[in-house]
């Protein structure tokens, strides 16, 4: 591992400082990698610690180990004398956080990530509907409530419910679950882990994205230990039930399990599951069968009383033909309750006689072997439309469908899909879900794909299919066309399919779709590349990848790619791998991994060079210049950003040309060359008014405000920062109403109105943390903290900005880490921790230095100078910062450059600094 050179230990013992350092050394040792700190996979395999671990250590989560922090700062460079010195340090802030005391110990698990203290108590209810008509079962009621108890309400506990597919895991978890909600007050998680589903199972990544942002957490980490370290800090001491069904595997469950606290979790599975058992002291239960008296209840509450006691002999030996399912028994009772005038009895012999026919299809061990008759009896009772329509959706790749995606599949009109759909639910053969859509279950799923497999030949069920990823491609680019009217459109528009629809009828529409959708639309990418529809496949990905990106739905985003890029490969279709690799290099920009986000645009360039895709070649170079401004190479950016404007130029797209005015207009900003930036971007607003586009009118008001709070020109930056904000909400823009709002959030608070900065930028926080935006949710947090000191609050202050700087780490965000250092060492200095603000402005120095920004580096030297003046240190040494302070916002022509002048004036009467830089 790359070491850095020495470096001292911070001089405060709190823990919060010393994990801060910590996160300095990591990026200390990281220069010259190409990478902002030290993974925390590099740091695992020097240290030996698991990487799951160090997550909860270096996040403040979990006590760190003496021994485990010799490790780690020995193999971040320090020498023996450091590490003596750290273990002293650590020694001491150990103690202090046990005994909850001093202003940094009792709120670690607070301050240990902004996203922990931006999941506030949540009252999150996610358990689907109880069941129907739920019998029996009560010595595993009993047994799962003795379990919860034997925890005391401290310890997290683990159940574990398994048996064969239709036994009725699920019913007995979820029925179990909200008797006894009230117990868990901070509420409920549920997730279907789709561990038997035709697909892959769900993965833990995906699963811990979804709670995270139901529990309202802010930035979500990119990496599994960190989402699943981040998890579990948010449920430290709260009562929380979390309800995890459908498990393939104990790997696919742990990342789930929260550390510690009252919790309580219910798996379900068809597997034993013996990992979890062994090595988390998971509680398992064996779901049997129904009993015989069992299963006569459920027909009781499904038929009635009188039906049962009118032949208990036939309603005992259908209980026995359903196999103790109750999946089987509650499809016999639909069938025996729609022939209540005929004997009971010769229902049952007829079904009898049906299991006989069936047994040559019976396979040990398959429990759609002991049902198959049942599930026949009532497939066969079907009129032959909705039987059709049964067998077809055996074919769907989806988790759940809606009645267009099955019309589609069926090629029938969309009201006698509906009609076919109700059939279908009457004899529980479906099953409606929320949002009018429909599911199958495990079981029923293979038999109708085994039924598709007998009486649809090969073709119809191709066709079948390629009709459904013809609607899905087709009203995909629909609701694009909503979400994102100025996207690149496919080279041939997708083919038009037999019922089209939806129509959304605007944006939000379309997005809400689109969201209901993904599960199946990402299935329908994996499954096309993996079987007969690769152009499907690539084209329904290269649709949604705006989508993913302004949704933040990232894992989808890579995953629906990865399988896209090979269907690309596979077709040998050198204008998809182009505009695949792009999408890929955006998703690694998006995931603030630029060296990634670099090597793969480079290869989506060459490949749109060799095939003379000049609009693409455009684009991907905009994306290049994108990732080498975000990594602070702004001459690299500027290159990229004006080849990317010439070409389009000549290319005559205006649209894309403003976006590259634009981004050039960003780099000047950067640069310090703020009076060329707004001139740009004032240029620019005429264009984009000419071309309609709010959206990026909208963006470009936000920036020149920006740019004119840095000049100090107060009444210019509310006027285009009030009317970016306006745009943003005529448009129900979130993202940039965000940045709006943190916008007039910082001018507020630069011109001295602490009270209307909070306000603007807690309304900024709550929308970046919904809208997982991690960068303006740590401008939002330190924002607060400006205010707050403003408002002479300084506890709050840093508290604030020690979140801050949590959300910043592993993000690439040294612009917004070097800024909050400066203000987290302006609270240091004004409390007398002169000690504590000097390494804060000597962080806030080198990352500036780095790349940051000149602005910053230029407050981050005054800094230096006002505690070393504080500390009674050398007046040389104090002006030498000062007077590279005041060259800095000289040639930058903001206002900080007569502060620093009038205060060396009053250090070293009648000097007069240089404004050379």
């Amino acid at each position: 591992m790359t070491t850095g050179r020495s470096h001292g230990v911070v001089g405060g013992h709190l823990m919060r400082e010393l994990l801060a350092e910590l996160d300095r050394w990591r990026v200390r040792a990281a220069r010259g990698t190409g990478k902002a700190r030290v993974p925390l996979r590099d740091l695992a395999a020097a240290t030996g610690v698991p990487r799951s671990s160090l997550a909860n250590y270096l996040s403040g989560a979990t006590l760190m180990p003496a021994d485990v922090l010799d490790a780690v700062v020995l193999a971040l460079g320090a020498s023996p004398a450091e590490a003596r010195e750290w273990a002293t340090a650590w020694e001491a802030a150990s103690a202090e956080r046990l005994r909850g005391g001093g202003a940094g110990g009792a709120a670690m698990a607070g301050d240990a990530a902004g996203a922990v203290a931006a999941a506030a108590p949540s009252r999150t209810r996610q358990l689907p509907a109880d069941v129907m008509a739920f019998t029996g079962r009560q010595a595993f009621l009993k047994r799962l409530d003795e379990l919860v108890e034997s925890g005391g309400g401290t310890a997290m506990t683990v159940s574990v419910v398994v048996g064969t597919a239709g036994v009725g895991k699920t019913a007995l978890a979820v029925h179990w679950a909200h008797r006894v909600a009230e117990r868990f007050p901070d509420g409920q998680l549920y997730v279907d882990l789709r561990g038997y589903d035709p697909g892959e199972p769900l993965p833990s990544g995906v699963a811990l994205e979804r709670f995270l942002r139901a529990l309202g957490a802010g930035a979500i980490p990119a990496d599994l230990d960190e989402r699943s370290a981040l998890y579990r800090s948010i449920l430290v001491d709260r009562r929380v039930l979390v309800v995890l069904d459908n498990a393939r595997t104990a790997e696919q469950v742990r990342p789930l399990l929260p550390g510690a606290g009252g919790a309580h979790v219910v798996v379900t599975s068809r597997d034993g599951l013996a990992g979890l058992v062994a090595r988390d002291g998971a509680h398992r239960l064996v779901l049997d069968r129904l009993s015989t008296t069992e299963g006569l209840e459920l027909l009781r509450r499904l038929l009635g009383p009188e039906a049962v006691h009118r032949d208990p002999e036939a309603c005992t030996e259908l209980v026995r033909w359903c196999a103790g399912l109750p999946l089987a028994v509650r499809i016999a009772a639909e069938r025996a309750g729609r022939h209540a005038d005929g004997p009971l009895g010769g229902l049952v012999a007829e079904l009898a006689d049906r299991t006989r026919t069936l047994d040559l299809l019976e396979t040990a061990g398959d429990p759609l072997s002991d049902v198959r008759a049942v599930f026949s009896w009532s497939y066969e009772d079907l009129p032959g439309p909705a039987a059709r329509v049964f067998r077809l959706l055996g074919l769907h790749p989806g988790p759940d469908f809606d009645p267009l995606g099955t019309a589609n599949l069926a090629g029938v009109s969309l009201a006698e899909t509906r009609r076919l759909l109700d059939v279908l639910v009457g004899v529980h053969l479906i099953e409606p879900v929320a949002g009018g859509r429909f599911r199958l279950h495990d079981l029923l799923r293979v038999y109708a794909g085994e039924l598709a497999a007998l009486e649809e030949d090969e073709q119809e069920r191709h066709s079948a299919l390629t009709r459904l990823f013809d609607w899905a491609l087709h009203a995909a680019n629909a609701a694009m066309d909503r979400v994102n009217p100025n996207r690149r459109e496919l080279p041939a528009p997708p083919a038009v399919p037999v019922v089209p629809g939806p129509d959304p009828a605007g944006a939000d529409a379309a997005r809400a779709w689109l969201e209901a959708e993904r599960p199946g639309l990402a299935a329908m990418i994996r499954h096309g590349a993996d079987a007969e529809w690769p152009e499907h496949a690539w084209r329904l990905a290269n649709t949604l990848w705006t989508f993913f990106y302004r949704s933040g739905h990232r894992d989808d985003w890579f995953d629906t790619h990865a399988h896209a890029l090979r269907a690309a490969l596979q077709l040998g279709d050198a204008y998809a791998e182009g505009e695949i690799r792009h999408a890929l290099g955006v998703a690694w920009f998006a995931s603030g991994r630029h060296d990634q986000a670099v090597c793969q645009l480079r290869t989506s360039l060459g490949v749109r060079d060799a095939i003379g895709d000049r609009r693409g070649r455009a684009a991907t170079l905009n994306a290049l210049g994108a990732s080498y401004h975000a990594t602070q190479r702004y001459d690299l950016a500027l290159e990229h950003h004006r080849r990317a404007l010439a070409t389009n130029r000549a290319n005559g797209d205006r649209y894309a040309a403003a976006l590259n005015l634009a981004n050039i207009a960003l780099t000047f900003g950067d640069l310090g060359r703020y009076r060329d930036a707004i001139e740009q971007f004032e240029a620019n607003l005429v264009l984009l008014r000419e071309l309609g586009d709010r959206q990026a009118e909208c963006l470009t008001h936000s920036n020149i405000g920006r740019l004119r709070t840095r000049l100090g020109e107060r009444e210019q930056a509310f006027a285009s920062l009030e009317e970016g904000l306006a745009i943003a909400e005529e448009l129900g823009d979130h993202r940039n109403r965000t940045y709006a709002l943190l916008g007039l959030g910082i001018a507020h608070a630069r011109f001295g109105q602490p009270r209307e900065a909070a306000d603007r930028a807690h309304r900024a926080l709550r929308l970046a943390r919904e809208y997982s935006d991690p960068n303006d949710e740590a401008g939002a947090l330190n924002t607060l903290g400006v205010a707050s000191l403003q408002r002479g609050d300084p506890a709050t202050a840093l508290d604030y900005q020690s979140q801050a700087l949590a959300v910043c780490r592993d993000r690439d965000n040294n612009r917004w880490a070097a800024q909050i250092h400066i203000d987290t060492g302006e609270v240091r200095r004004r409390l007398g921790d002169l000690e504590a603000a000097r390494q804060h402005y000597r962080s806030a120095l080198e990352l500036s230095t780095a790349g940051a920004g000149l602005y910053e580096q230029g407050c981050a030297e005054f800094g230096l100078a006002t505690v070393l003046a504080a500390a009674g240190g050398p007046a040389d040494a104090a002006s030498a910062h000062a007077e590279r302070a005041f060259q800095v916002f000289t040639r930058l022509s903001v206002p900080e450059a007569a502060t620093v002048m009038a205060w060396l004036r009053e250090l070293k009467p009648g000097s007069q600094p240089s404004s050379a830089l």
